[in-house]
């Protein structure tokens, strides 16, 4: 048999320079490794450093709103009188109708509920 015939095999060798044929193994030996651990912590320790610096420079409130409109003012409060000027009309005229129908509609469930009471007093 050629070594081009032969099947690859699988090896991982760890920091401490133990080399592992078997996956299972390997898995085993790291939750024992002194080096290995001692190694992951530092590689661990120094990206939570760099995440911790940049989160530190994101901004955050309204500095970070007003670094995304450029400082513009996003106030929308309008005075009650803007809401009658002719380009606005049309939205006053919904709200008004809005005003008149909202006691209608009070009144309509009003009289749907006494019905519905009434024909339950009858059946009982």
């Amino acid at each position: 048999m050629e070594e081009e015939d032969l099947p690859v095999g699988w090896s991982q060798a760890c920091a401490c320079g133990k080399r592992f044929y078997q996956p299972n193994s390997y898995s085993n030996h790291l939750k024992s490794c002194d080096v290995h651990r001692k190694k992951l912590g530092v590689s661990l320790e120094g990206a939570k450093q760099r995440y911790d610096l940049k989160k530190a420079k994101q901004k955050k409130g309204k500095d970070a709103i007003d670094s995304w409109y450029g400082g513009k003012n996003l106030e929308v409060d309008h005075q009650i009188e803007d809401a009658f000027t002719p380009n606005n009309l049309n939205a006053a005229s919904s709200w008004m109708a809005l005003q008149v129908s909202i006691p209608l509609l009070q009144d309509l469930h009003r009289n749907s509920e006494s019905t519905s009471t009434r024909s339950r007093t009858k059946r009982a």
